[in-house]
């Protein structure tokens, strides 16, 4: 409780993989979506989905569990998920799998299942840390082979890959037709979501890790070289950049002084390609 500070509920998952959370979870109607990372030394992360306002059933349980209870899975899930209804998207760091799960599994006889549905996967060659971002029938996130990847959400097929010099593990905002990303290679990109080409990119002196924040005609982001840069969204240009004391891994948000604020919204629900 945001008021008192006390619990109102826990879930923890020892009866099903007896793993712990790394990834931040997703709320999105009245539910909560929350993947694990899976025992140390395997190989078996699970996506669960659970009622908000009272948590797991009085087991213990979820309402819905993918791959299901004492199921193995390949996967280790350390980004968050991502949620464009009727699907939530999740990467693996460990099989380099992205996969779309089914938010409503079927009824059968009248008897909701337990077991999360699984819609599709989509393989790439390296691990996924990127956090996806859904956004008008595509699927967009970074990967360790170096590509930004676009899947289209219904059929799970390639729409385009855009390669970088090396792993991506900030996760794609999108604004205006524009995905920003960065990537462990020093620059900060800018692509047409449609066609995948590059519209400019912007070298920093450091790996980007953190995710950026397109806002008012510029594009704020944190490098491993110390700086925050804003760089104008149009033409890919250094506005100014800000020194601190040490790495950034962390995602800009701005307070408009106006009630609202924005962030990067690494994993959330997408309705307009930012997350505010």
């Amino acid at each position: 409780d945001t008021g008192t500070g006390a619990i109102k509920w826990k879930f923890g998952n020892p009866a099903m993989d007896g793993s712990g959370f790394v990834a931040s979870p997703v709320i999105y109607n009245g539910k909560i979506y929350v993947a694990s990372q899976g025992l140390v030394g395997t190989n078996n992360g699970h996506v669960y989905c659970l009622d908000k306002t009272t948590g797991p059933d009085a087991s213990g349980f979820p309402i819905w569990d993918w791959p299901g209870m004492g199921v193995t899975s390949s996967a280790i899930f350390i980004s968050s998920p991502t949620i464009s209804y009727p699907h939530l998207y999740i990467g693996s760091a460990s099989d380099s799998n992205m996969y779309s799960i089914n938010l409503n599994p079927t009824v059968v006889s009248g008897v909701t299942p337990t077991v999360g549905l699984l819609h599709w996967t989509f393989k790439t060659r390296g691990n996924i840390m990127s956090s996806p971002t859904s956004y008008a029938g595509m699927c967009i996130f970074g990967s360790n082979d170096f590509n930004l990847y676009c899947v289209d959400t219904q059929t799970g097929a390639a729409r385009w890959a855009f390669p970088t010099g090396s792993q991506i593990n900030s996760s794609p905002i999108i604004s205006n037709q524009v995905v920003y990303v960065g990537s462990y290679d020093y620059y900060l990109y800018a692509v047409n979501i449609i066609s995948g080409m590059q519209k400019w990119r912007f070298k920093t002196k450091g790996l980007i890790k953190s995710s950026p924040l397109p806002y008012g005609g510029s594009v704020y982001v944190g490098s491993y070289d110390g700086y925050l840069y804003a760089v104008d969204s149009a033409q890919g240009t250094l506005k100014w950049n800000y020194k601190i004391n040490g790495y950034i891994q962390s995602s800009p948000a701005i307070d408009d002084y106006s009630g609202t604020q924005y962030n990067s919204g690494i994993s959330g629900f997408n309705t307009h390609g930012t997350n505010n």
